[in-house]
């Protein structure tokens, strides 16, 4: 152990001897030999500590010259980079770096509070993530050609730069590298760049002038979210990629060029206060309608609609699509008031959510059998809608889709659906046949709710439980036939059914929930199944023609009012609850 332990120190001395020997200070500037250099004798500065002092602090001050040579023990040294934390929180006020440096590192210069200006040599290749991150009054900052790399949130939150000039050596630009500066104005970028990463400018909402270079391939993700102050914007030929929420937030106006854009990402151009005078495209995509013609024919090429394109719309009375067109966008026609014929020739694959919103003359729309999906409320508000066919390959339709179609007579759910969704076709006023496909197993609340004209309704035996209100107020319904399979029926799943005169429930039923058949004032006679186990509160309450009814021996809960406001029932109860009778039908 003696012995183990002599050797621990002698090796703790050696490691420690290197390290000095490695690392010296002068000038108040600590370097530390680059052993990985065989070309030359090199040096990088490091953070400068003191004892007892901040472990993620560098202890540098005032104003610093790196020099581009340093003598050490009678050896010249060219200082090549700085290193990772170097300047980390310094109290800085300037910083000169020498045309030898070639690396800046991560978070070299983050939060130096103090450091207004800053040089970035032509030596510089890369600077690496956070260099100069939560600068905030670094108001000026000058790249030399030659930078080829300038990392993720390089630059974030430094408030104080109005002003940045890409040069045409750069070839990446890293993600948040610009994001949430929001003193920039101004944002011109070379002829180098291919790819401008996520949010890079994302969040610089005093942005007003923006040069692409004609290099520049793909725009990803946010990278210019939110800059409020961007009116116009020249797209350039190289553009291929626009990737989702690049522009939201942004007010532009006007946008041109980017006539090979092949594929534009959602919620772009949403929030724009577009003054155009002519239908807008951007490469294959229809970005805006100039509304100023009843009928438009989109273009042939064209592969897909925007979000928003027609939205709000007034002058619009007939859409073609034509085959090209496979997409289309969130809201594309929401608020065309006038909108009344849509041809889609596309093999579109879904009508998305919001898509055509609250129009209200719309009366004709042929959907092509390619269609798998309608969105949520994609036709809500379609009052004139009487006719709608679903093709076949739909498995899917969205909250509301056809709420408040007014005029809607019938619908055939296609057999994929397997859910009829929350208010999907709530206050369809005239709609009167409804088939459900077999396969279905759930339907949500309010589905059918105040659906005043249906007469009939089938439940297929797959549907384990009916939801809250979700037949609610249909006042002509008069047949209801429920399968095997069923256990529970909601609360207030038929109230106010009016014209319901019979209900037979099926063995499977376990449960019926509070005011489930409420105020069915025409309800006369009740067949409940012998499986039967819970009549919650107020569940027939108010079904006034009701005159005998028999609760079976498996029945063990009977809430409050269950039977009350029923003057002409005689109730027959199981012995075990005859001492609640009085507190059922009252």
């Amino acid at each position: 152990m003696r012995r183990k332990s002599i050797f621990a120190i002698l090796f703790s001395i050696l490691a420690n001897t290197m390290f000095a020997q490695n690392t010296f200070e002068i000038n108040g500037i600590v370097y530390k030999e680059d052993l990985s250099r065989k070309d030359k004798m090199c040096v990088t500065v490091e953070r400068r500590e003191i004892l007892g002092g901040e472990v993620t602090k560098s202890y540098y001050e005032g104003e610093i010259v790196i020099p581009s040579v340093v003598e050490h023990d009678l050896d010249n040294y060219t200082v090549t980079g700085i290193s990772d934390m170097a300047f980390i929180k310094a109290d800085i006020s300037s910083i000169v770096i020498p045309n030898t440096v070639e690396s800046i590192g991560q978070s070299s210069f983050m939060m130096c509070s103090q450091l207004k200006k800053v040089d970035i040599p032509s030596s510089v290749r890369i600077i690496k993530t956070s260099a100069f991150t939560s600068c905030p009054n670094l108001c000026e900052v000058t790249f030399h050609e030659g930078i080829e790399e300038i990392l993720d949130f390089n630059f974030a939150n430094c408030n104080g730069i109005t002003s940045v000039i890409i040069p045409n050596s750069l070839k990446k630009l890293g993600k948040h590298c610009f994001s949430q500066c929001t003193g920039l104005k101004n944002v011109s970028i070379g002829n180098g760049l291919e790819c401008i990463d996520e949010y890079a400018f994302g969040g610089c909402d005093a942005l007003e002038t923006l040069s692409l270079g004609n290099s520049v391939k793909r725009i990803c993700k946010s990278a210019f979210m939110n800059a409020k102050q961007l009116k116009e914007i020249v797209l350039p030929q190289s553009l291929e990629t626009i990737g989702e929420n690049v522009f939201v937030g942004c007010k532009l106006k006007s946008v041109s060029g980017g006539e090979n854009v092949g594929f534009i990402g959602k919620n772009n151009f949403i929030d724009c206060e577009w003054d155009v005078n002519d239908d807008l495209y951007i490469g294959k995509y229809f970005v805006k309608s100039a509304n100023k013609t009843s009928e438009i024919s989109i273009k042939e090429g064209t592969i897909a609609i925007c979000q928003d394109a027609f939205a709000g719309c007034d002058n619009v009375a007939k859409v073609i699509i034509p085959k090209t067109v496979t997409t289309l966008g969130r809201n594309c026609f929401s608020g065309c008031v006038f909108l009344e014929d849509v041809e889609i020739k596309g093999e579109i694959t879904a009508i998305p959510d919001y898509c055509f919103n609250n129009c209200e003359l719309l009366n004709k729309i042929d959907l092509p059998s390619t269609v798998m999906r309608i969105g949520h409320s994609a036709f809500s508000g379609c009052k004139k809608l009487e006719n709608i066919s679903l093709p076949n390959n739909i498995s899917e339709i969205g909250t509301s889709a056809f709420y408040q179609c007014e005029s809607l007579k019938s619908i055939i759910i296609p057999e994929k659906v397997l859910k009829i969704p929350n208010m999907c076709f709530m206050r369809c006023l005239k709609l009167v046949d409804v088939k459900l496909p077999k396969q279905l197993k759930d339907i949500e609340s309010h589905a059918f709710n105040s659906c005043e004209s249906l007469e009939a309704i089938e439940i297929p035996q797959n549907v384990i439980s009916i939801n809250y209100c979700s037949f609610a107020n249909c006042k002509n319904l008069s047949s209801l036939s429920f399968s095997e399979g069923l256990s529970e029926i909601g609360n207030m799943a038929f109230i106010d059914c009016e014209s319901l005169v019979e209900v037979s429930f099926p063995n499977s039923l376990r449960t019926i929930d509070d005011y489930a058949f409420a105020s069915c004032s025409s309800l006369q006679t009740i067949k409940f199944s012998d499986n039967l186990k819970s009549i919650g509160e107020y569940s027939f309450g108010g079904c006034r023609m009701l005159t005998e009814v028999k609760i079976p021996n498996s029945v063990k809960k009977i809430g409050n009012g269950a039977f009350r406001y029923t003057p002409k029932l005689i109730l027959s109860l199981p012995e075990s609850l005859e001492s609640k009778r009085e507190s059922i039908i009252k």
